[in-house]
């Protein structure tokens, strides 16, 4: 198994605030503010390496040809499975990396695409593309509600008994045979997403 690190560097709202520098091409240095320090925060500083550093204006685009590309050629050459997931604080654009905004989802690649289209352009262009491909996504709430991004209103999406090998149960696959159907169905997952998060407070930002 092959893991890559990445992180972005956001802006902070003032230099006081920010704990993060940079102390090499690929080290950050982590500084625990005092307002934590005095919460009892375990770690008050500490070295941390990267495969990346990402600077605040990044677009999903650069971190695709940096990192993800490869990672999709590797589905095709050796037949790997990837996981691709973006963690961070509230107000970060984890989201907005991952599916890029309805509003700027076309056939065209641009700098405001998403990871997840960029994968499914690179894997439509190449001459290895499957003749179908079957997307499913889902969100998982906290308590563990599993909602249907193909269906929203599809009650019957569920997990199995997580006491066994949980395995994912009734969420909607859509086949898709082309870049452009892709392309619908991804804008189709992208707005319900908008839609669900735009309902719980707090959670515009990613």
């Amino acid at each position: 198994m092959q893991v890559e690190l990445a992180v972005q560097l956001c802006a902070q709202p003032s230099a006081s605030d920010c704990c993060l520098t940079r102390s090499g091409a690929q080290e950050l240095q982590f500084a625990c503010p005092g307002e934590l320090r005095k919460a009892g925060f375990p770690v008050s500083e500490g070295q941390f390496a990267f495969e990346h550093i990402f600077e605040n204006d990044v677009s999903a685009k650069q971190i695709y040809d940096s990192m993800v590309q490869e990672m999709t050629q590797r589905f095709f050459t050796e037949r790997q499975s990837n996981v691709v997931f973006t963690y961070g604080q509230r107000g970060t654009p984890k989201r907005q990396l991952l599916f890029g905004g309805s509003c700027g989802i076309s056939e065209t690649i641009s700098e405001s695409c998403g990871l997840a289209q960029l994968a499914l352009h690179q894997i439509f262009a190449s001459g290895d593309s499957p003749d179908v491909l079957c997307l499913q996504a889902f969100v998982l709430g906290v308590n563990e509600q599993v909602v249907d991004l193909q269906d929203p209103e599809n009650c019957q999406a569920r997990f199995s008994d997580p006491s066994a090998a949980p395995r994912l149960l009734d969420v909607s696959k859509v086949r898709v045979r082309s870049y452009s159907a892709a392309v619908e169905a991804l804008l189709k997952i992208t707005q319900n997403v908008e839609d669900i998060f735009r309902e719980c407070p707090g959670e515009e930002g990613g």
